[in-house]
């Protein structure tokens, strides 16, 4: 797959930068290779799922990666949460899915924001995972969401009501 149009996008330089500065992106990255648009994955989906949950949005490669293990019963409730809430939002989107992962070693990659968790690769894997007792490797992208515009026009604090 060609993929050099993509070195001139922000999201790229984003990613470029995340490296530089926490060098154990250099673990995540490579995991993006097999998506269409590669490490501009991770952002995509970041995107697609905080919208779906309702949630702010968030700039994925300013957040910091933590390694945690996870059973396979936290494993099981995050992909259904995920499920119910990509079919209350008729996304149809298939989190819980009987499909081969292309290989059972390896991490999940979740990001943490806003007291939500989203699995972001690894999904097949995690399908397999959370039928079978464990602890699992998982890799967390903890991050914060973006200030909203009123936020920034306000003072840039978080929203409250009562300074308006």
């Amino acid at each position: 797959m060609r993929i050099s149009h993509l070195f001139n996008t922000l999201d790229f330089w984003r990613a470029h930068l995340a490296v530089n500065r926490e060098p154990v992106w250099e673990n995540i990255l490579p995991l993006f290779f097999f998506h269409r648009d590669g490490v501009l994955a991770i952002q995509r989906l970041a995107r697609e799922w905080t919208r779906l949950y309702g949630l702010r949005r968030v700039d994925v490669f300013r957040g910091n990666v933590v390694r945690e293990k996870w059973s396979n019963r936290r494993i099981g409730e995050l992909l259904d949460q995920m499920q119910k809430v990509s079919d209350a939002r008729s996304a149809q989107k298939q989190v819980r899915t009987e499909e081969a992962p292309r290989y059972v070693d390896g991490c999940l990659v979740v990001v943490r924001t806003q007291d939500t968790d989203i699995l972001i690769d690894g999904r097949r894997r995690a399908n397999v995972w959370c039928n079978m007792p464990g602890q699992y490797a998982v890799w967390v992208i903890e991050v914060e969401p973006r200030p909203s515009r009123l936020s920034k026009l306000i003072g840039g604090g978080e929203f409250e009501p009562s300074r308006l």
